[in-house]
């Protein structure tokens, strides 16, 4: 992999990382709600989503706290997320673990198409970043944390 693309997805996790989700759990009415912590790393995300008469969703918002992967992971998949039917999002989050397990230079250009073509949110191509981050699994688990609690949220449907 190239110094250059390297910096961009490192870029592109420090970007998602810094964002903070709500720093207060909001209750909202008839969102569907689940919370999850790593017993390994002490992450811990607490996930709302909205969903439509159709089954998709339509909003969703996360808080909590934990490593840079797993804030950026949080971020990712809340605007991945929007649009998507419990069933399309099951779908997206094998494409998720897909990319996490290509290696490191690998050319995700298929994945982001399909992820587009389900319809997921504006964050899509974005997820270059996870390139190769199954290379650690400690770091994997912390990017899949976010996508276990919003898939527990949205079980409730």
């Amino acid at each position: 992999m190239s110094a250059e693309v390297a910096a961009l997805r490192r870029a592109l996790l420090e970007s998602h990382g810094a964002a903070t989700g709500q720093l207060i759990p909001v209750q909202r009415d008839g969102w569907l709600v689940a919370e999850r912590r790593s017993p390994t790393c002490g992450d811990a995300f607490t996930f709302s989503a909205a969903i439509d008469s159709s089954g998709r969703v339509t909003a969703v918002e996360w808080w909590g706290r934990g490593c840079t992967i797993s804030t950026a992971s949080a971020d990712l998949i809340a605007e991945i997320a929007i649009g998507l039917s419990a069933e399309q999002m099951s779908d997206a989050l094998a494409i998720l673990n897909e990319v996490m397990e290509a290696a490191p230079d690998a050319d995700v250009t298929s994945s982001i198409g399909a992820l587009r073509r389900l319809g997921a949110g504006e964050a899509v191509q974005d997820i270059e970043a996870l390139c190769g981050v199954a290379r650690y699994p400690l770091r994997a688990g912390c990017a899949r944390l976010a996508w276990q609690v919003l898939e527990d949220a949205l079980d409730q449907a």
